[in-house]
């Protein structure tokens, strides 16, 4: 595990709310590629995405952090039974319904 200096992104955007569009789109290309190693490679899903667990290190790069609720998976019928997470967070279909959806691919 490696130790990070800087600050979440709920910190930095607290501080200072203006993001020039680069600055923006790079953290989305990052946070993106950081949620397709952990779906595609390790097979783990995260399940607390959340600006305070989205680090930003030294040179401004994302780093997904705090993986205490996330849930490894084997196969593509895996589906997450329980719901976890912070509720303010939420998926909108979860909070409507209260079920966990199965991912359904190919669309």
């Amino acid at each position: 595990m490696q130790h990070l200096e800087g600050q979440n992104l709920e910190e930095r955007l607290r501080k200072n709310p203006f993001v020039s569009r680069e600055c923006l789109w790079s953290w989305a290309r990052q946070l993106v590629s950081a949620l397709y190693a952990c779906h595609v490679t390790a097979r783990l899903i995260h399940r607390d995405i959340k600006p305070e667990n989205i680090m930003l290190n030294k040179a401004n790069e994302i780093v997904l952090v705090d993986f205490g609720l996330s849930k490894h998976f084997s196969g593509e019928d895996d589906q997450v039974k329980r719901i976890a997470g912070t509720m303010l967070y939420y998926a909108p279909e979860i909070m409507r319904t209260g079920v966990v959806d199965k991912v359904v691919r190919g669309r």
